[in-house]
This record gives C-alpha cells, structure tokens and sequence, in this order.
C-alpha cells in the first residue's frame, strides 16, 4: 500500500476528523469557490477551507487536481510512518477502520444534524456534546493525536 493508497482509503483529515482548517491563498480561495466550494475567512484574516470539505466524495477528493496547497501537502503522521516503513500497510489499514468506525459511532451518538452545524462530526461532538456523555470521544481524540495529527498541531 502507498500513502496515496492510504489517503484514498481514509479522507480524515478532509473530513475535519482532527483538523478544522486547510489555509489558503487568495487565488485558491477564488479558485475553490469557482468551482463551488465554499471558502471562509478566519478571524485572523487567513482564508481558509473549512474542513468537513465538500469536495470530499467518499473518501476521496472531487477536486484532487484542482486541490489546495495545504492539502496536497499534508501528510498526516501515520502517512509519514507508512511511508518511511515504521508501520506496516495491514496496521496502516487497520488504524484507519478503527478511526472511521469511531467517527460513525460519534455520529450516531449526536443530535440530529441542523442546518447552521459545523461541517465536521468532531466538530459536532464538540459543540452539541455526545448523547452517551465524552467518553466516546475522548477515544477517538486519544486515536487521533496518536496516529494522526502531526507533532506541533493544534
């Protein structure tokens, strides 16, 4: 399995799992919204994807070519560690699964989605809270700062 292969198989990071923004330019920004993707400015003036991105199809992005910057360079830490052979593509695969199985449960754990919500389902989680109290999510956090989010991230 490549990284390619990987990202393919799980679009966290484009789901808003573990990140709330990808950063833009202003050319991207127009870009994006040309292509009918909406795109936001941030209270420190960056232009910004929000994340849940709906350009993201499955797991995969609808725009791959078109793609910001930010995300055509991202590489999560477990892409990282597959690609320098720290983790084994079966693990790779499985620590995946495990993450996208968590988001599922947390989704079924919310109210219903409202028109004005966050786009993500961890960003759900957060505000409305989950039905079954935090436990569930505290898991998937725990997940994703030890597999996904790079070092350094907020």
């Amino acid at each position: 399995m490549t990284v390619g292969e990987l990202c393919q198989l799980c679009g966290l990071c484009c789901q808003g799992a573990f990140l709330r923004y990808a950063l833009l330019d202003a050319n991207e920004a127009v870009r994006l919204e040309s292509l009918g993707v909406p795109t936001t400015t941030r209270r420190d003036g960056q232009r910004a994807l929000r994340l849940g991105c709906r350009a993201l199809s499955g797991t995969r992005c609808a725009i791959y070519q078109a793609r910001p910057a930010a995300c055509d360079s991202y590489f999560c830490q477990l892409a990282f560690r597959l690609r320098h052979g720290v983790v084994a593509p079966e693990i790779a695969s499985q620590v995946v699964e495990q993450a996208q199985a968590l988001l599922r449960e947390i989704e079924a754990d919310l109210p219903p989605r409202a028109e004005d919500d966050p786009p993500s389902v961890m960003e759900r989680a957060h505000h409305h809270g989950l039905l079954s109290g935090p436990a569930l999510l505290r898991r998937a956090e725990a997940l994703f700062r030890e597999h996904f989010l790079v070092p350094g991230q907020p």
